[in-house]
């Protein structure tokens, strides 16, 4: 039969009005009463960070003590969680069995590594009572579709973030530039003024006075490219960063 499509509309329904910063914590608060009790007891989402560590961000379930036993599970066991970066390199949506799973009572989980680039680094594991029910194929299919909408959502929220650094960037340097171009100014205030005095007494022999009506050229010159500097880095600061993320 396939991937439910009125469970997928609902999961696209759901990520499309959250924030686009919206992090991994709430998008599985949103999207876990959508997965559960439909696919699965429990639904939870675990996060390895730049280090390696595994930790679980959320969690979501039919009834609180499946909950209370997942966390009581993984502070008794520490290792535990690392069992799930294995499941991350696998790469694909699979059915496994778990210890963490047949703790609670349940036979299996349906596990789907989210990530791209440099590899997954997020793993969506849904618990199951029973993995040999008839429809039992087309939850892998539906879970792998929920995986990659969770994947391109979260691929909007970091070119979104992406996007605010930059655009930080562009108007830190903007900033220094027009402050850079202001103190230029304000040093050459005084050698323009002495030039140009001494050009206006002309008291001077006629190789000097072409010397200084050459520095008076060169001085005005390096006004305006000052100038140009300044308009520059303003027009810099006040324009779009670049393309923005698609809308959901």
């Amino acid at each position: 039969m396939g991937a439910s499509p009125a469970l997928l509309a609902r999961a696209t329904r759901t990520l499309a009005d959250l924030d686009l910063d919206a992090d991994d914590a709430t998008m599985l608060a949103h999207l876990g009463p959508i997965l559960v009790p439909e696919i699965g007891e429990v639904a939870a989402l675990y996060l390895q960070d730049a280090d390696g560590i595994v930790s679980l961000v959320g969690v979501t379930t039919v009834r609180g003590s499946l909950a209370e036993g997942l966390y009581d599970y993984l502070e008794q066991n520490p290792g535990a969680e690392a069992d799930y970066a294995a499941l991350m390199e696998q790469g694909r949506v699979a059915s496994v069995r778990t210890h963490a799973m047949a703790t609670l009572g349940l036979t299996a989980e349906i596990v789907a590594p989210l990530g791209s680039g440099d590899g997954p680094d997020a793993l969506l594991a849904i618990g199951v009572a029973d993995r040999r029910r008839p429809d039992g194929d087309d939850d892998l299919a539906t879970v792998e579709v929920v995986a990659a909408l969770l994947d391109a959502r979260r691929t909007v929220r970091e070119l979104t973030r992406r996007e605010a650094r930059l655009r930080q960037q562009i108007e830190e340097a903007a900033l220094a530039g027009r402050e850079l171009a202001h103190r230029l100014n304000n040093d050459l205030t005084m050698p323009v003024g002495v030039v140009e005095l001494l050009i206006d007494r002309g008291t001077f022999g006629s190789d000097l006075q072409e010397m200084l009506e050459a520095a008076a050229k060169d001085l005005a010159a390096l006004e305006r490219h000052i100038q140009a500097f300044h308009e520059q880095m303003r027009g810099q600061s006040s324009a779009p960063a670049g393309p923005r993320p698609p809308a959901w």
